[in-house]
């Protein structure tokens, strides 16, 4: 209620990674812990509501490769 869709859906998806790290005895660093941003980096890939795109500053570095 009052909550968008996607919100309570990522939420949904956070809470049951945790539960899971949490149940295997893991832990999560809070320095490199990205959680409700609208777009993150992980290994050169941008990952947002639109998909994964490729990172622009790596394709830059290949575009001007001599």
């Amino acid at each position: 209620p009052g909550t968008r869709r996607f919100i309570w859906e990522h939420a949904i998806d956070v809470h049951r990674i945790m539960h899971r790290v949490d149940h295997a005895g893991r832990t999560f660093s809070g320095k490199k812990t990205q959680l409700c941003c609208p777009q993150v980096v992980i290994v050169g890939q941008v990952c947002c509501p639109e998909g994964r795109l490729p990172d622009s500053t790596k394709v830059d570095k290949i575009l001007k490769w001599p």
